[in-house]
């Protein structure tokens, strides 16, 4: 099995949805597309930066959602 992570596409403008949550990353504002989240290989990726603890875990509650349903 390949190492894979979680990848939750953050976009500027996008509606908010009960899925979807805003995070702060770059002195911006971002609208985590949960129902896009995907496992992507680790070694494909190239690192921009990270959210902080209380934005990581809205994206995460918002995808626990999904998987919920």
């Amino acid at each position: 099995m390949l190492a894979t992570i979680v990848v939750c596409p953050l976009q500027a403008g996008f509606p908010l949805t009960r899925v979807r949550t805003e995070v702060q990353w770059g002195g911006q504002t971002f609208v985590a597309v949960c129902e896009l989240t995907r496992p992507i290989r680790r070694g494909m990726l190239v690192e921009v930066g990270k959210l902080g603890e209380a934005d990581s875990r809205r994206v995460m509650t918002m995808v626990r959602l999904l998987l919920a349903r």
